[in-house]
């Protein structure tokens, strides 16, 4: 507007000079006089065209910024709705005005229970309550700057989240933004990390100081002692065969997670990587008095599939069924692998079963974390990451696990994949 204001001045101003200097030169001559008064209306013209097109153009301008401003989204709850992260708007007061479907999902458990009263109007105490988070608020309202903060909920389960908390100062009003973040997943995840370390240190740590007290004894007391020295060097190598395993399936789970999201597209047919695991693990059977069948129900057992990972599954509980399901009153203990299909479902079905001492209950949701061992079970030489393994190679290949156990009777493993035709 003040550019227009100013052409407009000019304009009046350029006019005036114009007629002024026609009018004295009107005395002078007339012909003069007729020249500048059409130069003057020339110039009139032009100053008006220029005047009108800048109009037009500020017109145009305006328009379009009125175009966007309608379509910009300020209405506040299409604004705190489009979040992804649980958020609540609160007035000077603290009471909530609106919060967003992210919030009401990640406090289902509150939030649907104090539906029918009403949130919205409520101080957000009745939703959220913390004495930190409160006095957070205050903080936040008195100095007009945001705050961010840690918290823990504890109800049925311990969750942990983020807050942030925000002004938001308009003309003549403040109100303000709470955003949260559960951080429950990314610290289960940084503690399962922090434990794998822990255990895997421990698990080394356990060989090498054996390894290094026996060179410390052979480099002294029995340098010179050929018996001692054959048996401590079988033990030497027996732990380092034990480090050697424990790499190998580092590696290997390793190797199973970064490949977990991209699917394995080859067909594999289940009875092959089955009977080829029998006929590699059959003299370990025999040798552990353990009788090995298979009962197959299956003729077109194709699912898409990583041969090796599959077999690497079978073999790791093939390897569990041996080392836990051995009844020493017995003379001879059995392993039964089958192979059935859901024809509904389409999903074909592989179960391990052994006759062992079985599982307590209460260890069977964590028979696949890493380094766990169950309670009732007898040391062995394992790693610890079978079952871990096996977890991954079923979750890249879209198959489900499962535990049934019972206690003297022994344990039965499934893995349900999806069947191709």
């Amino acid at each position: 507007m003040q550019i227009f204001k100013f052409i407009k001045l000019n304009f009046l101003i350029l006019c005036g000079i114009l007629i002024l200097m026609a009018v004295l030169t009107q005395a002078i001559n007339n012909r003069l006089w007729l020249i500048w008064l059409i130069l003057s209306l020339f110039g009139a013209i032009i100053l008006y065209a220029y005047q009108k097109s800048g109009q037009i153009k500020a017109a145009k301008t305006l328009d379009n910024a009125n175009i966007i401003y309608k379509a910009l989204p300020l209405d506040i709850e299409t604004l705190v709705e489009a979040q992804v992260f649980p958020t609540l708007i609160l007035s000077e007061t603290g009471n909530i005005l609106y919060l967003n479907q992210a919030l009401i999902d990640a406090f289902a458990n509150i939030a649907n229970d104090r539906a029918k009263q009403n949130l919205i109007g409520q101080h957000f105490s009745t939703l959220i309550r913390a004495p930190q988070i409160l006095a957070l608020y205050e903080q936040v309202q008195a100095s007009k700057k945001p705050s961010q903060f840690n918290f823990t909920i504890s109800s049925n389960i311990e969750r942990h989240f983020w807050l942030n908390i925000a002004p938001i100062i308009t003309n003549d009003k403040t109100f303000f933004s709470f955003t949260l973040r559960d951080l429950t997943k990314d610290q289960k995840i940084e503690q399962m990390r922090a434990d794998f370390v822990a255990n895997a240190s421990h698990e080394l740590r356990t060989p090498l100081a054996s390894i290094s007290g026996f060179i410390e004894t052979l480099q002294g007391p029995a340098q010179n002692d050929k018996k001692v020295q054959a048996k401590f060097l079988g033990i030497m190598q027996e732990q380092a065969l034990r480090m050697t395993r424990l790499i190998d399936d580092l590696l290997s789970l390793s190797k199973i997670e970064m490949n977990i999201h991209s699917k394995p597209q080859d067909i594999i047919n289940l009875n092959e990587v089955i009977e080829h695991c029998i006929i590699s693990q059959q003299p370990l059977a025999e040798d552990k008095k353990i009788i090995l069948s298979f009962e197959n129900k299956v003729k077109n057992a194709h699912i898409l599939g990583d041969k090796d990972q599959l077999i690497q599954l079978v073999n790791n509980l093939l390897d569990n069924a041996f080392k836990y399901g051995i009844r020493k009153e017995l003379d001879e203990s059995k392993v039964i692998i089958n192979l059935s299909e859901n024809t509904e479902k389409q999903t074909i079905i592989l179960s391990i079963k052994d006759f062992g001492r079985g599982i307590p209950k209460r260890d069977l949701p964590r028979l696949t974390e890493r380094f766990y061992r169950v309670s009732n079970m007898p040391k062995t030489n394992g790693t610890g990451l079978g079952l871990a393994i096996v977890k991954h190679i079923a979750q890249r290949h879209n198959a489900k696990i499962s535990f049934k156990s019972q206690l003297d009777k022994g344990t039965n493993v499934e893995v349900c994949f999806n069947k191709i035709n």
